[in-house]
Formats: C-alpha cells, sequence, structure tokens
C-alpha cells in the first residue's frame, strides 16, 4: 500500500479567499483513489513569520509516505519575500533553511506546492550548496496570479500527485490549468538533483 500524505500551512488573511481549505475540500470531492493507496490529509494555520517557519520546523509527516506541502502564502510584487498573514516578510533564506530541515526531519520524497505570486523568484540568487536539500520537487508561479488560479492549479497539481505519485505528470497538469505562461518558469528537483548527486 502507498501512503501520501498533503499538509497545507495556510497563512492568508482572514477576509481573503481561503485557498488552503477549499483545496482540501475540493479534493474530498474529486479524488478518485485505488484501494492501493492510503491518504491522510492535515491542514495548519500560520498567522506570522514566525508561526509559519514554526510549523515548517515542527510538523511531522507520515514517515513512510510521499510527502506534499501546499504553502499557500502571498508572495511579494518584486518575489523576494514570502508575506505571512499579518503582513510581515519570511525570507527566502529563513524559508529554506525551514524546508531543509522538515527535509531531513521527514526522510525525503517531499514535494511543494509554493502557491504564493512570483513564487519562483524566490530562487533567483539561490546557492543551494549553502542549504540541506529542501525538497525532491517545487512548483510555483513565476508571476502574480488570482487566488481563483492558484486554487485550480492547486487542485490540479495535488490530485495528480495523490492519485499517480507522478511528479513531472502533475506539474505538467498544474502548468496546462493555468492561463498560457502563468507557470512558464517552473523550478524542478532536477536543480537540486544536481548539486546533491541524488
Amino acid at each position: 500500500m502507498k501512503n501520501i500524505h498533503l499538509h497545507v500551512i495556510q497563512s492568508l488573511a482572514k477576509d481573503e479567499k481561503q485557498t488552503g481549505e477549499l483545496l482540501l475540500d475540493q479534493l474530498d470531492n474529486e479524488l478518485k483513489l485505488s484501494a492501493d493507496i492510503k491518504f491522510e490529509s492535515t491542514i495548519s494555520y500560520a498567522s506570522s513569520p514566525q508561526e509559519f517557519i514554526k510549523e515548517l520546523e515542527t510538523f511531522q509527516f507520515t514517515y513512510d509516505a510521499v510527502k506534499i506541502i501546499q504553502l499557500d502564502i502571498h508572495g511579494s510584487k518584486d518575489g523576494l519575500s514570502l508575506i505571512a498573514a499579518d503582513g510581515k516578510i519570511i525570507t527566502p533564506d529563513d524559508f529554506l533553511k525551514s524546508l531543509g530541515h522538515l527535509y531531513s526531519r521527514c526522510g525525503g520524497d517531499l514535494y511543494v506546492n509554493l502557491a504564493a505570486c512570483n513564487g519562483t523568484k524566490l530562487f533567483d540568487d539561490f546557492n543551494p550548496a549553502a542549504f540541506n536539500k529542501p525538497f525532491d520537487g517545487i512548483i510555483a508561479p513565476n508571476k502574480i496570479i488570482k487566488d481563483t488560479e492558484a486554487l485550480r492549479y492547486s487542485v490540479k497539481f495535488c490530485k495528480t500527485m495523490i492519485e499517480t505519485q507522478d511528479f513531472n505528470q502533475a506539474k505538467l497538469n498544474a502548468k496546462m490549468e493555468l492561463e498560457a505562461n502563468s507557470m512558464e518558469n517552473i523550478l524542478s528537483g532536477k536543480a537540486f538533483e544536481d548539486f546533491y548527486k541524488v
């Protein structure tokens, strides 16, 4: 039996569309799982950078599962930081260090959907040698997107990952779900494999 564990960290203001919660609701309605897949989903909320980082640093996945972490948070206009629900900044260094700790603790097989505007720009100056390997694969938009677009591509990505455990197919399905060029530049785990010789 294959175990799949999806964990959502949602850091959005109360008056915004709660895309992490909506993702889990839609997956409950749409998933068609074979008998050999055991699926678990969990959600947590972070209203500040400290809570967001703490959640990444302390969350415990089901160890022997394929792990998917969905991060519903805002990206900055310049793409150089993440913005928590309280409007305060999370730096790329803090984010990647915490993600690296999560990866080490959970035993790998970790795939990330950074559902944040300009999410790929966090990696423009990324130096993989400075961090522990933070994931096996990641997708993120390369521009500003609407919450409805973020929800649509996230559902497609997570649904495909849960049903097939095929990151490349999930990435392709998510990309096709968005408007043309919304996710033209998708960062995958390949860059990390090159550095870490995995």
